[in-house]
């Protein structure tokens, strides 16, 4: 009931956002075109470069290797430690777009001096992890370009995404994503993970803004990937 009152809400605020021409036929439409793009990519490896900049943590810039295998499989292995989100910008917005929802039309906004279109996407799954994703959407190249997504826990992660890799971008996947997000310190959500040496916050109790910038290259589309890649 809560989650129907919380969506109904959003429904009817956005609905004074919208243009009359943008019909909640042709929003679907956009979030289609997206997900048919990534779901083109039913397998793929990528080569990851990891910075975190967490003023309460000492991570160095690490290297990781991704597998990623299609429905919900992801798994990344690094040589030393890093820090990292669990789910890829990629993963993230494939499992949001493949589970029931509702989305949207929130106008149009601008984003590095590009017009956007603003859609949200509502999980209608009581049980979802997410309450309700905002995309920012490039309607020109249909890629999403940033994507805010608010948890039951009250957390909210922005990731923003660039698209220089011509064979990845065939896919609606990045080529560089940085992740902002509000952490208590010494309380990192668990859709991270990794090794780091925690430091004495300035100001205790303090929510502090984290940024986490991925760097993807070598990308490897459809290719065989052992099922022990996800198990070890």
């Amino acid at each position: 009931m809560t989650r129907f009152v919380l969506i109904l809400a959003i429904l009817l605020g956005a609905s004074s956002l919208g243009h009359a021409a943008d019909t909640p036929d042709a929003v679907e439409s956009i979030v289609k075109s997206i997900k048919g793009r990534l779901t083109k990519a039913q397998s793929y490896t990528a080569q990851m470069r990891i910075k975190a900049t967490i003023p309460f943590l000492e991570a160095a810039p690490s290297s990781a290797t991704l597998y990623y295998k299609a429905p919900d499989r992801m798994q990344v292995k690094a040589d030393g430690f890093s820090i990292f989100p669990k789910q890829g910008a990629g993963m993230q917005l494939q499992t949001l777009l493949s589970t029931p929802h509702v989305t949207v039309d929130a106008g149009r906004e601008s984003f590095h001096g590009v017009t956007m279109r603003k859609i949200k996407v509502l999980p209608t799954d009581e049980h979802a992890s997410i309450v309700v994703a905002t995309l920012w959407v490039d309607t020109t190249t249909m890629l999403v370009r940033k994507i805010a997504t608010t948890t039951k826990n009250g957390g909210t992660v922005t990731a923003e995404l660039v698209y220089e890799n011509q064979s990845a971008r065939s896919y609606a996947l990045p080529s560089y994503a940085k992740f902002i997000l509000n952490v208590q310190p010494f309380d990192l959500p668990a859709s991270m993970t990794g090794e780091f040496e925690k430091k004495k916050p300035d100001q205790p109790g303090k929510s502090i803004s984290a940024v986490i910038e991925v760097w993807y290259s070598e990308y490897r589309f459809n290719v065989p990937i052992p099922n022990s890649v996800f198990t070890d």
